[in-house]
């Protein structure tokens, strides 16, 4: 019987390093997203930065590190001009953190469960910047605007579903 192959540790580390570029990537094309200026929206209604952070904090939170997420909400402030930069990152860790420690559960729940809870952190996300704006420069955005945007990411969180997806279940072999 020959003995398998085992590869050497700097192929799995190069292999870990393409599943955080396919996280990274996804984040910074969110990014991106969220600055295309839709007529019939208002600025930043879906929060595609979050939806995307908050899908792999769910599905495979080992690709996405906390320090990734935080370098990333610093890159989504500083793009989209926000007053209080770190509060995406801020929010994008603490987040991040407590879905990663219940991925297990997550992963045993059907789509539509995991739909709600993310539809709850999104509610949470936009809450935590609302008090922030607030209490950090006296500007209380509408209930109405911040509510809205948690409904519209909300609904929003499928299609990012689906096309996350199958990068989800990429393979990097070398």
């Amino acid at each position: 019987m020959l003995p398998q192959h085992k590869p050497s540790p700097w192929l799995y580390t190069a292999g870990e390093i393409g599943f955080f570029l396919i996280a990274g990537a996804s984040i910074l094309a969110a990014i991106l997203i969220s600055l295309i200026y839709i007529p019939a929206l208002p600025p930043g209604a879906i929060h595609w930065p979050a939806l995307v952070i908050l899908y792999w904090a769910c599905y495979q939170p080992r690709w996405q590190p906390l320090l990734l997420i935080f370098i990333m909400g610093i890159l989504c402030d500083l793009l989209s001009g926000a007053s209080l930069i770190g509060i995406t990152s801020f929010i994008g860790v603490l987040l991040a953190t407590l879905l990663r420690s219940q991925n297990h559960l997550l992963l045993a729940l059907p789509f539509w469960a995991v739909w709600l809870i993310v539809s709850g952190f999104l509610f949470l996300w936009r809450g935590i910047e609302a008090m922030a704006f607030g209490l950090a420069l006296g500007i209380w955005p509408p209930a109405t605007m911040w509510l809205g945007s948690v409904l519209l990411s909300a609904i929003c969180f499928p299609l990012v579903a689906v096309l996350l997806a199958p990068l989800r279940r990429a393979e990097f072999r070398l």
